[in-house]
């Protein structure tokens, strides 16, 4: 069987030595007076080679205060869950996250999925104090682990229904795409965040894997086909 971290392990390495040659090259410009030029680089030729230049770049964007340009424009974008959180208790809410009890905890880290499904946190490396907070990331490992069994579940289950109701409709195709999208946004979460601590593990702060998820449910449509279909049967 083939030893997927050694792989990760591998690239974090790169990642790392990009770093290091990263802020020599910051240091090369700052020393001699001159505005810090960006790097060009060949295309990669492995993954390694890719996390290398990742690596470089990710010091040399921090050094000039570079944000990442996002990958789709949106109109009104509303602040996400962490800013919310932070006005409202301040920036070093993160320290008192959990003081009134593990369901506070739960229910940011909720909420916070519910951003990346929405690709409303692009800017992972601007909240890199809580992504490396233990109790956080192990909270959104738990929820995103239950939202995608429990839209497993639930998809299984109108999959069920439909083979073996005589009559199919807009409706239940509606319900069945619904749990189906969920449970792949979560599916996909869960892995990336894996990827994202593995990293962590190995003393790299590597936010690709988080923006890759949210690159990902927005280019296959799943927070669409993932909105509440039930909201249209209710009567209020």
């Amino acid at each position: 069987m083939v030893n997927q971290n050694n792989g990760i392990d591998r690239n974090a390495h790169a990642f790392k030595e990009g770093l290091e040659y990263g802020k020599k090259w910051v240091e090369y410009y700052r020393e001699s007076g001159r505005p810090i030029e960006m790097p060009i680089f060949e295309p990669p030729k492995s993954i390694e080679e890719q996390y290398y230049q990742s690596g470089v770049m990710e010091a040399v964007n921090k050094a000039i205060n570079f944000k990442r340009p996002t990958f789709f424009t949106k109109k009104n974008t509303r602040p996400n869950s962490i800013d919310r959180m932070a006005k409202e208790k301040g920036p070093n809410f993160i320290a008192k996250l959990g003081e009134r009890g593990a369901k506070e905890v739960t229910n940011f880290a909720d909420r916070v999925l519910q951003d990346i499904c929405h690709s409303n946190v692009l800017e992972i490396s601007k909240y890199k104090n809580l992504f490396e907070n233990q109790k956080f990331l192990q909270a959104m490992f738990t929820e995103s682990s239950k939202k995608f069994q429990y839209y497993y579940i639930m998809s299984e289950a109108v999959k069920m229904f439909i083979e073996h109701s005589p009559q199919q409709n807009e409706m239940v195709n509606g319900f069945l795409n619904y749990h189906l999208a969920n449970q792949a946004m979560y599916q996909l979460i869960f892995n990336k965040l894996n990827d994202f601590k593995s990293y962590l593990d190995n003393g790299v702060f590597n936010p690709d894997p988080l923006i890759q998820a949210q690159r990902e449910i927005y280019k296959e449509g799943w927070n669409r086909i993932g909105r509440d279909p039930y909201s249209k049967t209710r009567v209020w």
